[in-house]
């Protein structure tokens, strides 16, 4: 990533949110209901990039990392139910996500989180030098921090470098290579291997398979749990486990969260000239049911998301942005 830029998003259009933060592949769905909102604020450099992101009411996010970088999670605060990769997050325990290896995150309540990318050279490297764990190539899913002042000196370094985002601040490339170097220290010697209670393996791949059948069946109106089970080649009682073990909620559930950000997505980007013609393209044949649906989910009418179309519905983090962030420290 050539040079340093600054990034920064606050508003209610997930997929704005989604392709603001540069070099990441990724989608978001809200799955909570209500009005979504999101927050982002980072800075990207030659060779990492650190956020802080925020979602409510709920999220699924699919997709992957920047290039040959390794991903640190790190949970601001209590992380309620959410998953990563079929694992349960805790605060305490920094995921990370190994270059090439998908996302899979699902929080179905507020979720904030530290993300920082960095080149997985560069991280094996460092943790060579300091004998860590992910100087090997074992695959690490998660680190364990090992202390309070630990946690403490990561939080500090996060904020130093966090503060580079301010409009204001006029931060060489130079300094921020060298806090972006004291945050990966800070990570690497406050976090040791935990192997955590990860869920069968198998289920998690099944989990992932199914989630990829239902984002291809959005507009077909009569799948079914047979359907899906047929695809993935399992029980109904195991694509029940996996589902819930990956995304804490039922496959049925989970279609129809998948059709109503459809929906929205096709209100707001002007692609559908009626609400009748986007609950077809989504697979809703009873317009009733996907008004009141949409309005449980979104906490406004389809016809409004319609009416609105065009208008501003994010706008840059900015000073507003740092506000929230000075409400992390």
């Amino acid at each position: 990533m050539p040079g340093v830029s600054k990034f920064s998003f606050c508003g209610a259009d997930l997929d704005v949110m989604a392709a603001t933060a540069p070099g990441w592949d990724q989608d978001y769905a809200q799955v909570g209901h209500g009005r979504s909102r999101g927050l982002l604020v980072g800075v990207s450099s030659r060779r990492a990039q650190f956020g802080i992101l925020r979602w409510q009411p709920g999220v699924l996010v699919r997709g992957e990392g920047p290039h040959a970088a390794m991903v640190f999670g790190i949970p601001l605060g209590d992380p309620g139910d959410a998953k990563l990769r079929g694992t349960a997050l805790q605060e305490g325990v920094i995921e990370v996500v190994q270059p090439g290896q998908a996302i899979d995150l699902v929080a179905n309540g507020p979720l904030g989180l530290g993300v920082f990318a960095v080149a997985q050279r560069d991280v094996r490297a460092r943790a060579e030098a300091l004998g860590h764990p992910l100087a090997s190539h074992n695959v690490t899913r998660r680190l364990r921090v090992r202390s309070e002042a630990d946690s403490q000196r990561m939080r500090q370094a996060a904020l130093r470098l966090l503060r580079c985002t301010s409009p204001r601040s006029g931060t060489a490339a130079v300094a921020i290579d060298l806090l972006e170097a004291d945050l990966l220290d800070a990570i690497l010697q406050a976090g040791d291997q935990s192997a955590g209670d990860a869920p069968a393996v198998v289920r998690r791949r099944k989990a992932r398979r199914a989630l990829d059948y239902l984002t291809a069946c959005v507009d077909r109106p009569q799948t079914t749990l047979g359907d899906v089970c047929r695809a993935v080649g399992t029980s109904e009682r195991t694509l029940h486990l996996a589902f819930h073990e990956a995304f804490g909620t039922s496959p049925k559930a989970l279609l129809k969260q998948l059709r109503l950000s459809a929906a929205r997505r096709q209100l707001r980007s002007g692609a559908c000239a009626s609400v009748t013609d986007a609950a077809l393209r989504c697979g809703y044949l009873h317009f009733g049911r996907f008004a009141a649906d949409y309005r449980i989910q979104f906490g406004e009418s389809p016809s409004r998301t319609l009416r609105d179309t065009g208008g501003a519905s994010s706008s840059p983090a900015g000073e507003r942005g740092q506000r929230v962030l000075a409400a992390i420290g």
